[in-house]
């Protein structure tokens, strides 16, 4: 046979071509090749699938295209199922539709078919449509499971107009909710959005525990939403920008610092967006505040609560009673500030307008037109202020529908009665603790004592560290006033420490939360109450001349010593260690507790409420100007009359004062062992004054009291009072009040007033005259007196003098009236000792 000729073969793309003589070395290879390339294409389909796949659980775990999918996967089927319908049932194309739409959604409907091929076919879409409809159930059961979560987790928006937001979760927050959702009880309820970085269900587990029931929100929802007040975002979940306030609290787990530059970046990021409504910002220290109002100008109120704080704890240590005022004074229940402008006003002095107010107690006026920024507040005007055309009236009202001015009620023309003026007096005084802002309540104390008066400080730092945080704090201590500071080292809730000090000595007594533990609560409050009863028990062992610590004392023995006792005001930062410690009577009655955050979360819900309270505020709680004070009914009242409270208001507003309400009278010890030894029979008690009076005996503070025009004996309780003036750039229109020439104010010292009147005789001899007196002579010379240069000038000048003397001996008599007056005022108290 001759040579064979084989055609040459092609070979794959890479591959190497070969003479035909070797063909048979390189079947190996030619098998690696193909084996190789079935490789790489079971790998590329490999790929591909997985493509597919991760495209798959892409849609199926998104929620978006979930259901669009579905949807658009259905219609395809049933028209895929209903041309193969037609085909096999030879019908048409939508009687094949509608074939298969029954036998995917309802699998028993094919049981009828009778054509083999009808039933395979019908089984077929039947299966399929089982498969279909439990994704659909579990694509809609995880839909609902998600949006659960969300839910749960508060990742919603709310969508709300006109409500509050609270940003933010701390220990103030449930007392801030209580007290708008008391200020929105009169509108039958609101909403309150509160946006916090912690869990959700533990924040409304922790609403739920404090709010018992719905009736206790009266009818305001509380929304909660999870996520971080620093992001804008967040922000925006909780409508914002439809809220009617947002009140900022500053974080208590952090340093004052880094709290107050996290209230900072808050405020920035709200001032970026479009806001309806104003905020309300929390701040920790003093020196932080002005960059916040740089930042939030118009729209932020700020609230030092460290800087508040330290100012209503020293006003209620130095007078008794006065922290229970401020609870009924601030908050939303019971009375509250209320201002609107009344036409019909307009023109009358404000001294005559308590009078046409019988369900209000007017205070002052804002001045300036309505929401304008150049608008005043004047509170306690100047004797004679009349109101004018854009003033509005400042009042204490129980609701804003409540008080209208109705004609004035007559009341009796003013007695002649004595003010006892009070001077300011030495003092020793004990602070147990440290406070950051320490600085600023030395400030303040240095303010309000008299001369030469003792600060005494006990803790455990050392008083050279104490003298160096105060003067990098900025307060010169040699330049202090009236103050001496002594620092006492020791522990205030160890007995051997406290024993060291003369604790009886002291005037007042205030227990601050100290520094070290005001990021726990509940530690901080279990120390001031140690140092309470550890201060109390020396106290009365002293008081009682007893060494043994092993005597206990009876309910009636802390009855009877507390009278002697010095007043002592307690920081607590829980309400709800007052409730459990005020339900031990023997406790009850010998010290007085403030409750610092429970204040300080109704300040913020006031202002959240009304912006413009903030100004009244800081008038209220300044260490200059406007001030509460609780005074007793002897610096306006005759003693054992009886008066109607117009009356008593028309006597306060006569020294300057606004008689505000009254409550239940505390004495010092001496008062109280005056009290002992006078005759009780004089004196109404409480309880029958009380009940007289149709009052409660259990309220001890009464503001805005009713029934008005009733008598009552004052002698058992003490008035509540706005004293001083506020500083005012604008001109007041004023006229002489008409109780100017009724009633005499007697100075301290009578002669005063004769002084006075003998330099108008100088003045009208000095007027008259033509001549000057000469260097080193007296005034009141006769040269001077007898310098005429004509006898009708002589003439008028004696019946001037003769007028001039008729006056003054009329205030003779009146003062020959009054020192009567102060004698059998001093035979009195005689008679008690």
């Amino acid at each position: 046979m001759g040579p064979s000729y084989e055609s040459p073969v092609v070979k794959p793309r890479g591959s190497v071509r070969v003479a035909p003589g070797e063909e048979t070395d390189s079947r190996p290879a030619s098998r690696e090749s193909s084996q190789a390339n079935s490789n790489g294409a079971w790998a590329s389909v490999r790929w591909n699938l997985a493509r597919v796949s991760y495209f798959f659980d892409r849609w199926v775990s998104s929620t978006k295209l979930q259901a669009l999918g579905m949807v658009g996967f259905g219609m395809f089927s049933v028209v895929i199922f209903g041309i193969c319908a037609s085909l096999v049932q030879d019908d048409e194309l939508l009687e094949g539709m509608w074939s298969a739409w029954t036998w995917m959604t309802d699998a028993g409907t094919h049981a009828s078919q009778e054509a083999m091929g009808s039933r395979i076919l019908s089984a077929a879409i039947s299966l399929f449509g089982i498969l279909y409809i439990a994704c659909i159930l579990g694509f809609v059961v995880q839909g609902m499971h998600a949006k659960m979560e969300t839910l749960r987790k508060g990742k919603s928006a709310v969508v709300e107009k006109g409500h509050t937001v609270l940003l933010g979760w701390t220990d103030k927050s449930l007392l801030v909710i209580k007290e708008i959702a008391e200020a929105n009880a009169s509108e039958g309820g609101g909403v309150i959005a509160v946006l916090a970085d912690q869990d959700k269900t533990l924040i409304e587990a922790e609403i739920h525990h404090h709010f018992r029931s719905t009736k206790d929100l009266q009818g305001t929802l509380v929304v909660v939403r999870n996520g971080s007040r620093l992001h804008a975002l967040d922000l925006l979940k909780v409508g914002v920008e439809t809220a009617r306030t947002l009140v900022v609290l500053s974080d208590t787990h952090v340093g004052p610092n880094k709290a107050d530059s996290e209230v900072l970046q808050v405020v920035l990021n709200l001032s970026n967006l479009q806001l309806v409504g104003h905020i309300v910002a929390e701040v920790r220290d003093i020196d932080n505040e002005p960059l916040l109002k740089l930042i939030g100008r118009e729209q932020v109120e700020t609230l030092v609560s460290h800087d508040v704080v330290g100012r209503l704890m020293l006003m209620s240590v130095r007078e008794p009673g006065l922290s229970s005022v401020y609870q009924s004074v601030l908050g939303f229940e019971g009375n509250e500030f209320y201002s609107r402008a009344w036409p019909e006003i307009t023109g009358e002095p404000f001294d005559t307008l308590q009078q046409r107010f019988p369900d209000a107690v007017p205070i002052g006026v804002r001045r300036g037109k309505f929401k304008s920024t150049s608008q005043e507040i004047l509170l306690n005007p100047p004797p004679g202020y009349l109101i004018e055309e854009d003033d509005e009236l400042i009042v204490f009202a129980e609701d804003n529908d409540t008080y209208e001015p109705k004609p004035a009620i007559t009341t009796e023309k003013l007695k002649s009665t004595v003010k006892r003026r009070q001077t300011r007096q030495k003092e020793r005084i004990f602070f147990a603790g440290w406070r950051r802002d320490l600085r600023d309540i030395i400030s303040l104390l240095d303010e309000l004592v008299g001369p030469e008066t003792e600060l005494h400080i006990m803790t455990d730092m050392e008083a050279e560290q104490r003298n160096e945080i105060l003067e990098e704090s900025g307060l010169d201590l040699d330049g202090l006033k009236n103050l001496q500071i002594f620092h006492w080292v020791g522990n205030t809730s160890v007995r051997r420490d406290l024993e060291l000090i003369p604790i009886e000595k002291f005037t007042s007594v205030l227990i601050l939360s100290d520094e070290a533990s005001e990021m726990d609560i509940m530690q901080s409050d279990s120390q001031c109450l140690a140092t309470l009863v550890l201060i109390r028990d020396i106290q009365a062992r002293r008081w009682a001349g007893l060494d043994s610590e092993d005597t206990e004392f009876s309910e009636d023995f802390w009855s009877s010593a507390s009278k002697q006792f010095v007043p002592i005001v307690t920081e607590i930062l829980d309400p709800r260690t007052q409730r459990t410690v005020s339900s031990k009577l023997a406790f009850s009655s010998v010290f007085d507790f403030l409750q610092t955050n429970d204040m300080v979360a109704k300040i913020m819900a006031m202002v959240s409420e009304d912006r413009t309270v903030k100004k009244i505020l800081d008038e209220l709680l300044s260490a200059k100007g406007v001030q509460l004070e609780v005074l007793s009914p002897e610096s306006f009242l005759s003693e054992g009359e009886a008066y109607t409270f117009y009356e008593a208001a028309m006597h306060a507003r006569s020294a300057k004062y606004i008689l505000i309400g009254f409550l239940q009278r505390r004495y010092t010890p001496v008062e109280s062992s005056l009290l002992d030894q006078a005759n009780s029979a004089r004196r109404l008690t409480v309880s029958q004054s009380t009940v007289k009076d149709g009052l409660d005996p259990e309220q001890s503070v009464v503001i805005n009291p009713a029934n008005k025009d009733q008598k009552m004996m004052w002698d058992s309780y003490s008035l509540v009072v706005i004293g001083g003036h506020t500083e005012t750039k604008k001109p007041l229109k004023r006229v002489e009040p008409a109780w100017k020439e009724e009633k005499l104010v007697l100075d301290s010292q009578p002669t005063k007033y004769i002084e006075t009147n003998a330099s108008e005789i100088v003045g009208l001899a000095e007027g008259s005259g033509s001549g000057k007196p000469d260097v080193g002579e007296s005034p009141a010379s006769p040269q001077h007196v007898t310098n005429f240069t004509s006898p009708g000038e002589r003439a008028e000048f004696v019946e001037k003098m003769v007028s001039v003397m008729k006056r003054i001996e009329g205030q003779h008599e009146q003062l020959r009236t009054d020192i009567q007056e102060l004698k059998s005022g001093l035979s009195l108290i005689q008679d008690r000792n």
